[in-house]
């Protein structure tokens, strides 16, 4: 037995090498961190931002934003719809934006998910023709992503394309692990370049 267990730790050994660097740089940087775990941060630091470099799961994390915050308006979209911001309002509490959303089908299964006694009075939609009419199937996947998951996704492709980036050049070791000291934000891509969702839902870009 100790025999078989010595080969196996042996035959295991490279996989864990080549897995270590990538989950060592998911785990710092919050990827597989819970939906609502993040919506939760932000109401207690408004000026985290959080977005996901190697998978997306904008329909989860809006969702769970909007049934907590119960808004009385609320912004449907694709990314054009992302720089509303809740500053806009006198009182910013009443506004969510749900935004980033990948077809119009999604913005009728988003609002078949919010309960029948929410605040919800207006819905403002935004976006070109072309999308509004477009007639995309919704992304059905998106709408529960647990942290296992994420790790699942992490392992078929999110562990590759993480080598990829890094070899491309599009951040180092040491730059990473400094960027993570210095920011509060989750999530790969908002860590690495401060950019990701508001608490309000609103998209901050590149400066």
């Amino acid at each position: 037995m100790k025999y078989f267990l010595f080969k196996l730790s042996l035959f295991l050994l490279p996989l864990g090498l080549v897995f270590a660097f990538p989950l060592y740089l998911f785990l710092i940087s919050g990827e597989f961190t819970p939906v609502h775990t993040v919506i939760s941060l932000q109401q207690k630091s408004p000026s985290l931002l959080y977005r996901l470099a190697y998978d997306s799961n904008t329909f989860a994390y809006k969702l769970g934003a909007t049934l907590l915050l119960d808004p009385e308006v609320l912004v449907l979209g694709n990314s054009r719809a992302l720089q509303s911001r809740g500053e806009f309002f006198s009182d910013q509490h009443v506004f969510y934006n749900a935004g980033g959303m990948q077809s119009p089908g999604d913005y009728l299964r988003f609002l078949e998910k919010l309960p029948a006694h929410s605040r919800l009075k207006t819905v403002v939609v935004v976006g070109e023709p072309a999308f509004l009419t477009s007639v995309a199937p919704p992304d059905t996947k998106q709408e529960h992503i647990s942290s296992l998951e994420l790790f699942q996704n992490f392992l078929a492709t999110g562990w590759r394309e993480a080598y990829q980036d890094y070899w491309h050049g599009k951040f180092s070791f040491t730059s990473i692990s400094k960027q993570r000291k210095e920011s509060q934000n989750i999530g790969f891509a908002a860590i690495s370049t401060d950019t990701g969702f508001r608490r309000d839902g609103s998209y901050r870009s590149d400066r």
